[in-house]
């Protein structure tokens, strides 16, 4: 849990199928479960658990609890170079082969950006960036991190500092926490990093 997971062939030939026909919304079988896919949101949620997780077309996905704060920062800065993403540079570094799913990766970069876009100027800088790739590695659920990124919209209305101030405290505890590896903290550093 917690992991991406690739589609299978069939399923991915299925979502492409459904979206060439118009559909955004539909259900498909797969790995023995029945979900239902919404392209708007690109979440696929399971309706047995009516668990949702997000869904991105793509050929690789970070995954790795090693990967930190750094990576994501040269990974944006590759991006980026004048310090602030658009969807049309995001779209030109997606990892991506096959061409026949070209609408379906448009429609995962549209839903990354506007997920990523906390403060809702249509660019995303650093600070959200490392957000949005530290909440895919660590969120429990899409429930979760949704709300968190809520929450976080109307903080950033009232002070928009608060999000780099927050990973700053996160970074240095999760530094102080030697345990943790890849910039993840323990409960012991989440209440140290809370109370300062």
């Amino acid at each position: 849990a917690g992991d991406w997971k690739r589609l299978l062939p069939q399923d991915s030939k299925a979502i492409a199928a459904q979206q060439a026909a118009g559909k955004k919304t539909f259900e498909i079988i797969s790995r023995g479960g029945k979900y239902k896919i919404d392209l708007e949101q690109m979440t696929q949620t399971n309706l047995k658990t009516n668990r949702t997780r997000t869904i991105r077309i793509a050929t690789r996905a970070i995954s790795s609890p090693a990967i930190g704060f750094d990576h994501f920062r040269d990974a944006f800065r590759k991006r980026a170079t004048d310090g602030q993403l658009t969807e049309q540079q995001l779209l030109k570094g997606w990892p991506a082969e096959d061409e026949q799913q070209e609408e379906l990766i448009q429609a995962t970069v549209k839903a990354v950006v506007k997920e990523m876009d906390l403060r809702q100027n249509r660019t995303v800088d650093m600070v959200e960036w490392n957000h949005f790739w530290a909440m895919e590695r660590d969120s429990p659920s899409f429930h979760a991190g949704n709300e968190i990124n809520l929450k976080l919209q109307q903080s950033l209305k009232q002070d928009p500092q608060v999000l780099g101030r927050m990973q700053m405290h996160f970074e240095t505890a999760a530094g102080e926490d030697a345990g943790s590896g890849g910039g993840r903290l323990s409960t012991e550093g989440l209440k140290r990093a809370c109370e300062r």
